[in-house]
């Protein structure tokens, strides 16, 4: 058993080093291969020549500033007036004077009675102002427009939401400013008392008649 330990003691032995260069081989192929891949690291890129020239500034961005930086800003208000019984829209230049054909009601866009209150006059009211307002714009670009809201009718939310519809996609970007000048009462005085009707009395004689039937 020594001895045959001995044998093999004594016969030489196979190099690691000789196997590791068997698995990675340094010939030229293997070289540009490697090489290959170490350049696909980054993505591929193309000659910088071949890409068209940038302008150093958006030239929509830069007539789009120029008309700006010339066009002189004229503040324009529209009051609008809302009720339970009508709806009054005036539109009124720089000035704050009323211009010409710029009075919208209830009654001026085809309706009667109680339905000058409703929300369909306050709506077509709007619809008509802003036909003015797409008149003044074109006359003079500069033309911006401040809403001022009064009252609490079915008008007001008929102004508003026209403005956010198709019928006022054109001046929407022409309102700067939206105000709501409704007076608000704090404390004051006491309110006027309720005016007793015939009705209201012809009740009130009655609820005390069967009190008194009953407990009387």
């Amino acid at each position: 058993m020594f001895a045959v330990r001995a044998a093999r003691a004594a016969a030489p032995r196979a190099s690691t080093s000789s196997l590791t260069q068997r698995s990675y081989s340094t010939t030229p192929v293997s070289r540009a291969i490697a090489d290959a891949f170490a350049e696909q690291d980054l993505p591929p890129t193309a000659d910088p020549s071949l890409y068209p020239k940038l302008a150093d500034t958006n030239p929509m961005r830069a007539a789009d500033a120029a008309i700006a930086a010339s066009v002189t800003i004229k503040q324009h208000y529209v009051h609008i007036t809302t009720t339970s019984n009508n709806t009054l829209i005036t539109l009124c230049d720089d000035r704050k004077t009323p211009i010409k054909d710029g009075v919208w009601t209830g009654g001026m866009v085809g309706f009667k009675g109680s339905r000058k209150g409703e929300f369909e006059a306050g709506y077509q009211c709007a619809v008509s102002a802003f036909k003015r307002m797409e008149e003044l714009y074109e006359r003079d670009p500069g033309a911006r427009f401040e809403l001022l809201f009064s009252g609490g009718g079915k008008g007001r939310d008929a102004v508003v939401q026209a403005l956010t519809l198709a019928e006022g996609e054109k001046v929407r970007g022409l309102v700067n400013r939206l105000t709501d000048k409704t007076p608000i009462k704090i404390g004051g005085t006491r309110a006027k008392k309720v005016r007793r009707t015939a009705l209201r009395i012809h009740l009130s004689l009655f609820v005390s008649c069967v009190l008194l039937f009953y407990f009387g």
